[in-house]
């Protein structure tokens, strides 16, 4: 079984991290590790997802607008540090930018130098 690990913020890509999920567990042979599924665990959540990354076959990440979680002792986002450790390990990356039109909502709007991270994130992205 192949363990396809899927990446984002979560907050403004709901809906389409189920989507996700289904298409991904509908292929034979695959299996999607997603943090709805992670349950509780005796890891350090940066360790643990670095741990997931570096065990799947092939990583999807979906890159919006919110830049999310950040990983305090780093300054970047679990989503990006996710990303880095594929990229690292030279995984397989099927990556997908959500458009510029996108909504998103007021509550979730971050600070301008948090949306710079996320610019830059989705520009290394694509």
């Amino acid at each position: 079984m192949k363990k396809v690990f899927l990446s984002s913020v979560s907050r403004d890509l709901e809906e389409c991290r189920a989507k996700v999920e289904k298409a991904i567990n509908s292929l034979d042979g695959f299996r999607c590790i997603n943090m709805e599924n992670f349950g509780a665990r005796d890891y350090e959540t940066d360790d643990y997802c670095t741990k997931l990354v570096t065990e799947c076959d092939v990583f999807v990440g979906i890159t919006g607008h919110i830049y999310g979680s950040i990983h305090e002792p780093s300054g970047q986002s679990f989503t990006e540090r996710e990303y880095d450790v594929a990229v690292n390990c030279k995984k397989p990356r099927l990556m997908f930018l959500a458009s510029e039109e996108y909504p998103i909502h007021k509550k979730w709007l971050e600070k301008d130098e948090i949306r710079a991270k996320q610019d830059k994130l989705r520009e290394r992205v694509s």
